[in-house]
């Protein structure tokens, strides 16, 4: 696998961990 495609993967999964985090903190505000 290439560098930046690794990267790209990479930085994708770490978004919707933060995507998914975020949402779940409002639920659990709100």
């Amino acid at each position: 696998m290439q560098r930046k495609d690794f990267a790209k993967i990479y930085n994708a999964k770490i978004g919707d961990d933060i995507f998914q985090n975020q949402s779940y903190f409002r639920k659990a505000t709100n």
